[in-house]
C-alpha cells in the first residue's frame, strides 16, 4: 500500500528516517551520503518554500553528478493554479518543476497514486543511468494520502544496468587523485 510518509516515523520502519532543521540540509546530507557510500538518499520536503530552498542542493548534486531523488509536496491535483497555501506561482500550475528543470536530470509529478511505482521506477533509472545525477518527483497532497494495491518488483528489476560496453565501472575508483596539469 502507497500513502502518505508518516508512516516511516512510526516504530517498526524498514525505512531510516532523519530530520532535519532546513530543507537544503537534507538535500546536502543526500548528496553527501552518496559520495561517501555510492547508494542514493532520498531527501522529502513540502510544497513552495520548502520546495526552493532545495534548490542549492540540487544544482550541487547536478554538477557534480551526484544521484540524489527529491520528493516534494505538491497542491492537491483539484487546486493547482488556485493560490493554495505555500504554492509558489499562484497564476499557473504547480511552478516548482519548472524551477528545478535546470538542477534535476528529470522532474516527474505524479497524478494518480497507482502511477507512483511506475514513476519511482523510471527516476531511480534516471538518476542511476549515465551520469549519476538528482532527480525529483512531486506528489500531489491528495495522492499522498490515497492508497493503492500494486506490484512492486525485486530491487534487481528496477536498477539501471551498468554500461559494460565501456569497460569501466560507473564511477572512478574513491581514492583517486585529481590529475596536476602543467
Amino acid at each position: 500500500m502507497l500513502g502518505d510518509a508518516r508512516g516511516l516515523l512510526h516504530k517498526g520502519s524498514e525505512i531510516p528516517v532523519i530530520q532535519v532543521m532546513h530543507e537544503q540540509c537534507a538535500v546536502n546530507m543526500a548528496d553527501g551520503y552518496w559520495r561517501a557510500s555510492d547508494k542514493p538518499m532520498a531527501a522529502m520536503t513540502s510544497i513552495g518554500p520548502g520546495a526552493a530552498n532545495t534548490i542549492i542542493g540540487l544544482a550541487t548534486a547536478y554538477a557534480d553528478s551526484t544521484a540524489v531523488p527529491l520528493f516534494t509536496g505538491g497542491p492537491a491535483t483539484h487546486m493547482r493554479g488556485h493560490g493554495v497555501m505555500q504554492e509558489l506561482d499562484r497564476h499557473r500550475t504547480n511552478f516548482f518543476p519548472q524551477i528545478a528543470s535546470g538542477a534535476v536530470k528529470r522532474s516527474f509529478e505524479a497524478g494518480r497514486v497507482d502511477e507512483l511505482p511506475f514513476i519511482m521506477h523510471r527516476a531511480f533509472n534516471g538518476m542511476l543511468s549515465g551520469h549519476p545525477g538528482p532527480v525529483h518527483v512531486e506528489v500531489p497532497m491528495d495522492i499522498q494520502s490515497e492508497a493503492a494495491e500494486v506490484d512492486i518488483h525485486d530491487v534487481a528489476w528496477r536498477w539501471a544496468a551498468p554500461d559494460l560496453t565501456s569497460g569501466q565501472s560507473r564511477l572512478p575508483p574513491r581514492r583517486c587523485f585529481r590529475p596536476s596539469v602543467r
